[in-house]
């Protein structure tokens, strides 16, 4: 901190042997530049070195340090006396500190974050929370997403999207509060080692739900295990089930839906297991694996429908038994 301070008052000092130039001086230099004059652009820049510190003072505690920010801001300067043109009557200083604001944003989104975010979602999602900070004062309550993209001219899809983006990234490693020990890693679940509770209940379904399995015949009971991962392998599709018992695709495809809805079936008569099952799969598509979700609710109580005398699909492709 002490070197840093140092630095930026013998930057300052420095600085401050240029002096500033008046609006005449401004333009004949900006018509010289424009010549190829090294030494006017050499003065011109020298003499708005203090705006871009002013500027940076704005774009402190955002994650660059100060001496950064003017670094980045004295290249958006070199680049605004490159582009003057007094013809069109505006100021260097005006001109310039849009090219100075633009080269400290640009590196606060490269450099100031663990997680780089674009420089132009950077700037919606700063947007974002300036808009709801003023519409928040103003209604006395949270803005919605709405009323939030009408403000700062945005689509309510932006605002969705972005608005919930953190802006700084928080270490592992900080502590909860100022004065504790205890660090934000401690508070957060490990997903990957399943709960107990769960771990028991899912074992109880299963197992209620091969009792179910157990009463179809061989061939059903084969082919559901296959596609459905019954037995702990991964979910097959139409064509390797296929290629297993030598039965086309499309003969598969029907000897699974009566399969499925004879689980209906028993599901209705005996409501008391409390199994639910959710196979859902695309019959359309031999390359999409079917999933089995198995979790305790109401007793399924739902009729298959049939037409024709066969079982149908039961709605969407989709979704053969809704959750």
């Amino acid at each position: 901190m002490v070197c840093s301070e140092d630095a930026m008052k013998l930057y300052m000092k420095l600085v401050s042997q240029h002096p500033l130039i008046t609006r005449e001086e401004e333009v004949q230099l900006a018509l010289e530049v424009r010549k190829g004059s090294e030494t006017a652009r050499h003065k011109l820049i020298r003499s708005n070195l203090r705006l871009v510190v002013k500027i940076a003072h704005d774009f402190t505690s955002r994650g660059l340090p100060l001496m950064d920010l003017i670094s980045e801001g004295n290249i958006g300067l070199v680049r605004a006396v490159e582009k003057f043109d007094p013809a069109k009557g505006a100021k260097l200083s005006s001109y310039a500190a849009w090219w100075i604001k633009q080269g400290m944003r640009r590196a606060l989104a490269n450099q100031g974050r663990t997680i780089r975010i674009p420089v132009q979602s950077a700037t919606k999602i700063a947007r974002i929370h300036a808009t709801r900070a003023r519409l928040r004062d103003q209604l006395g309550r949270e803005p919605t997403d709405a009323e939030t993209a009408s403000s700062a001219h945005l689509s309510t899809r932006t605002v969705a999207g972005l608005g919930c983006v953190k802006v700084t990234a928080i270490s592992l490693d900080a502590p909860l509060q100022e004065g504790e020990t205890g660090e934000f890693q401690g508070v957060i679940p490990d997903e990957s080692v399943p709960v107990p509770d769960k771990t028991a209940c899912d074992a109880e379904m299963r197992c209620r739900m091969l009792m179910l399995v157990d009463g179809l015949d061989q061939r059903e009971r084969t082919i559901l295990t296959l596609r459905f991962g019954l037995n702990g392998a991964p979910p097959r599709t139409l064509d390797e089930v296929s290629r297993v018992v030598r039965r086309t695709r499309e003969r598969i495809r029907q000897i699974q839906n009566t399969a499925l809805a004879k689980l209906h079936a028993l599901l209705e008569e005996d409501p008391s297991t409390g199994v639910h099952l959710a196979f859902q799969s695309d019959l359309q598509s031999s390359e999409r694996n079917p999933r089995v979700q198995i979790r305790r609710e109401q007793p399924l109580v739902q009729r298959p429908k049939y037409r024709d005398g066969a079982p149908n699909t039961y709605g969407s492709p989709n979704s053969l038994l809704h959750a």
